[in-house]
């Protein structure tokens, strides 16, 4: 029999309320949360106890059937659903890794699945850890899951299996918010959603109630950092913002179970605007106004590597993720100074370069094997706080001697190349030129983007477009500023800034990218860059590049092909 379900959003704030044919919404006002019109949808009900839904870009849902039917279903976006895999032991929760494979976990292992085939194979299996409840997957591959024995372990790549908490009274939902460097979980027999930090070698930290809520299950979170937690208990999810004050409540009611059961939710859909949600012997769907965090970025889902479509649009990497020597060199040298830089592999920051910072005083720059003159360049970075640092491009190092570095003459002189500014957080003498992302001494973020970077050892995105005498710097796909060599506005910056006795600073030539060392620590990721042969401002005036461009968009722009 086909049951009836109502959504309830109840809030101690005023409220209007919309009656729908299978429910009422109860809204608090301004929040606008569910979509105008919309009610719960049920997607595919008669099952048993289901739990762990996942979306994946093409709007596929998937979601397992626990009670012994063992089964991880596939919905397509036209509602077909179909058994992806049959008769995997206590099938529980499931994530996606950034590859896009299914990594589930049930009865003492984690499996990595294929979701076409429904194919896989066993990352861990050890049935010591009991039953496993939920998993969150972070962007370099770090698997997170929580078990029946009161821990929350850690799986890092290629590594063992480790508690990472100490108890938690049964740890069940868990939930990493990447960018953040904070992991959430659900504790069912304290009714409380936690919080930790995430520290650089995988463990949790700085543990803290967030809220309470009533035998908890599976959680997720919007855009608006709003965070979605399910109530096993009282069959809803519970609503709060990013400092746990409850908003309100999304309740299934049954006809014949008043209390239903909700055990999990995420967001998908290709918009990203469709809750789905477990429980009550099936999966439902809620549309929603506001679309839902993903858990990564797009581009992290090719962490050190080029998408397809990347690939396709003539990208190249400038790190393999694995060494530097076969892209970069150091400062006048061949090789790589080996006491400044090195490859590592931590925490959530994944694979990167980093800075060696050991009070030696030994900081020597990375430059670029190869030269670029017109191109797009993407990367991710991390600073250490009141650190000071930059990136260079169109740099020269190794120069004739009428060529020539501010406070150095002779065969020592260099082309120094326009620097985008990473932190240290200072106006120092030069204004909004020295804020981060600013094209230092020449030009600073626009007016409201002086503060747009993350906290401090978070990755930001970085990005630069450079075409003949016109640059653009942006920061988290926000444009920061736009100029024009030898433009009124440049001129006169450049003649009272450092660089006014070095006469081919900025000068349209192919130069290296420098990532400077200076002082603290600095962590590069992701770099990638194509070599412009299009001119993005072709026919525009200065200032016409998007004021957003997030690191998944390519150049040339717009194309349809």
């Amino acid at each position: 029999m086909r049951r009836q379900l109502m959504v309830i959003i109840s809030c101690s704030l005023g409220v209007f309320q919309l009656c729908f044919s299978q429910g009422t919404v109860n809204l608090p006002s301004g929040l606008n949360l569910v979509a105008e019109n919309e009610s719960v949808k049920v997607v595919k009900t008669g099952l048993k106890f289901c739990e762990g839904p996942v979306t994946d870009d093409k709007g596929n849902v998937y979601f397992s059937e626990m009670d012994g039917e063992n089964r991880i279903w596939k919905v397509t976006p036209e509602g077909d659903a179909s058994v992806l895999v049959e008769g995997f032991s206590g099938s529980s929760c499931i994530d996606m890794d950034p590859e896009g494979y299914l990594i589930a976990v049930g009865e003492g292992k984690v499996q990595r699945i294929c979701p076409d085939k429904g194919t896989g194979k066993t990352l861990v299996e050890q049935q010591s850890f009991g039953k496993l409840d939920d998993i969150t997957v972070s962007s370099g591959n770090r698997v997170y899951f929580t078990n029946n024995q009161d821990e929350v372990l850690y799986l890092p790549p290629g590594g063992r299996v480790i508690a990472i908490t100490g108890k938690v009274n049964q740890p069940n939902g868990v939930y990493l918010v990447e960018e953040r460097a904070v992991m959430m979980v659900t504790d069912c027999g304290d009714s409380a959603l936690l919080q930790f930090d995430v520290q650089d070698d995988g463990r949790l930290k700085n543990r803290r109630k967030l809220a309470n809520v009533p035998e908890p299950g599976g959680l997720c979170m919007d855009v608006n950092s709003n965070i979605y937690a399910a109530s096993l208990s009282q069959g809803k999810l519970y609503v709060f913002n990013s400092t746990g004050k409850q908003l309100g409540t999304i309740a299934l009611t049954g006809d014949s179970d008043p209390k239903g059961n909700v055990s999990n939710c995420t967001f998908g859909g290709k918009d990203n605007k469709t809750l789905y949600i477990t429980g009550d012997g099936g999966l439902y769907s809620l549309r929603m106004n506001i679309p839902g965090r993903r858990k990564w970025p797009q581009q992290h889902k090719y962490i050190n590597k080029l998408s397809p479509e990347e690939k396709a649009d003539g990208y190249v990497l400038l790190f393999n993720g694995k060494n530097l020597e076969d892209d970069w060199r150091s400062y006048r040298r061949d090789t790589i100074a080996k006491e400044s830089w090195q490859v590592v592999t931590e925490g959530l920051h994944g694979t990167h370069i980093q800075t060696i910072v050991d009070g030696s005083g030994k900081r020597v720059s990375l430059m670029s094997r190869k030269r670029f003159k017109n191109f797009d360049l993407k990367l991710e970075w991390t600073c250490a706080l009141e650190g000071n640092s930059g990136i260079f491009y169109r740099y020269l190092d190794k120069n004739p001697n009428e060529w020539r570095e501010v406070g150095r003459t002779g065969p020592e002189a260099a082309i120094v190349g326009p620097e985008y500014r990473i932190p240290k957080n200072s106006q120092w003498d030069v204004g909004r030129r020295g804020f981060p992302g600013s094209c230092y001494q020449i030009k600073g973020p626009v007016a409201g983007r002086r503060y747009w970077h993350n906290a401090w050892d978070q990755y930001n995105e970085f990005r630069v477009v450079c075409y003949e005498k016109r640059v653009a710097h942006y920061g988290n796909g926000l444009k920061l500023l736009e100029y024009e060599i030898d433009s009124p506005e440049w001129t006169k910056m450049y003649e009272i800034s450092v660089y006014k006795d070095a006469p081919l600073y900025g000068r349209v030539h192919a130069g290296s990218i420098r990532l400077e060392h200076k002082n603290k620590k600095v962590r590069y990721r992701n770099i990638r860059i194509k070599e412009l042969e299009e001119n993005p401002w072709e026919g525009k005036e200065l200032g016409a590049l998007p004021d957003r461009l997030s690191l998944s968009d390519n150049f040339p722009l717009g194309r349809t092909e």
